[in-house]
């Protein structure tokens, strides 16, 4: 993570508005249980927003693909909500102010600094160092991260205990990338939380969270992904 920080810092950039938008594809494991029924559905969604530093700007959600595991899952969510591809799930424009930061103000650039400023809103010393990998995916969602301020989130990492190197993967685009994840069962079941990291340039590619060993009443064979995101994708 120290020497993909070095990579990163390369790229340089320290920004005072953000006109640069934040692009990325989530994929989601959505559930719904009824008696001893789960009724699931995996849809996918592309995230478009511009935010300036004062908080004005423009926030959209289309429906890129949806998928149902069977023909019963099918019919029960065409029945109570149904979901088409591209639709536009969310269309919205912010006067300043108006957007709801979790991260207000500058990134910092100490890593000291940055851990406080991660953990507002996400409580990394109770739930441990998969919280900060879901604090570092809620950052990369609502912040176009210039190379300093992604070297600096990569150095933050680095210094945070039980975060572990998995190796070289390909996210779901089939980018090439470095896989780092910590573990933790703070959402109700064990969990591993992954980030993937471009060695070229030290990018946040993609996160992406599994459930490791049991998967409750969701009715699926674990290990299994549950949720991703793509960052600047498509």
């Amino acid at each position: 993570l120290e020497g993909l920080a070095t990579v990163a810092a390369r790229r340089g950039g320290a920004v005072t508005v953000e006109p640069a938008p934040v692009a990325y594809r989530a994929w989601s494991f959505d559930a719904r249980i009824q008696g001893r029924v789960t009724n699931t559905a995996i849809v996918t969604t592309d995230h478009r927003l511009t935010l300036a530093i004062d908080g004005a700007g423009a926030e959209k959600v289309t429906v890129a693909s949806i998928a149902y595991p069977s023909a019963e899952s099918r019919a029960a969510w065409e029945q109570e909500a149904p979901v088409t591809i591209g639709e536009v799930v969310s269309d919205q424009t912010f006067a300043a102010g108006g957007y709801p930061r979790l991260f207000p103000g500058p990134v910092p650039h100490d890593p000291v600094a940055m851990r406080a400023y991660l953990a507002v809103g996400h409580p990394i010393d109770a739930y441990g160092p998969g919280e900060m990998i879901v604090a570092v995916t809620d950052l990369a969602q609502e912040r176009h991260l210039t190379g300093r301020d992604t070297a600096t989130t990569l150095r933050t990492l680095a210094r945070e205990p039980g975060i572990a190197e998995l190796g070289t993967v390909s996210d779901r685009g089939g980018r090439s990338g470095l896989a780092f994840a910590a573990d933790g069962d703070f959402t109700g079941l064990p969990t591993r939380f992954v980030l993937v990291i471009d060695p070229v340039t030290g990018r946040i590619l993609a996160s992406e969270t599994w459930l490791t060993t049991s998967t409750g009443a969701l009715g699926l064979t674990a290990p299994v992904a549950t949720d991703y995101r793509l960052f600047n994708y498509p």
